[in-house]
């Protein structure tokens, strides 16, 4: 709490400390780099795989937003696509980065 203080990070007033103005700046830019790391930290192997050249820079700068995600990997097989084919409607929701799942849902 010491160094803190002499960083001027929190202040003491009577018995009770508080973060000074500085130390609530530094504390909003720290909640989105935790974030951003517990993203790259959750699946390391995933995001080393893949190239993150094509997001936007205000997409990156929001990364911190995928921290509680779930990477969900298509099992596609012959029953499944037997199933769709068999449809009378369906729904689904795709990355707009998979753009070969493209050619599923045109519409007729």
């Amino acid at each position: 709490m010491k160094k803190l203080i002499e960083k001027g990070l929190v202040r003491q007033e009577n018995k009770i400390y508080r973060l000074s103005t500085v130390g609530m700046i530094v504390t909003e830019k720290l909640v989105p780099l935790l974030g951003t790391i517990e993203v790259f930290e959750n699946n390391l192997e995933y995001w080393a795989q893949k190239d993150l050249t094509g997001i936007p820079a205000f997409l990156r700068l929001k990364l911190e937003m995928l921290s509680q995600y779930e990477v969900i990997e298509p099992q596609l097989n012959r029953m499944f696509l037997k199933n769709m084919m068999n449809c009378c409607s369906l729904r689904g929701r795709i990355s707009m980065y998979m753009t070969a799942y493209l050619l599923w849902f045109r519409l007729p």
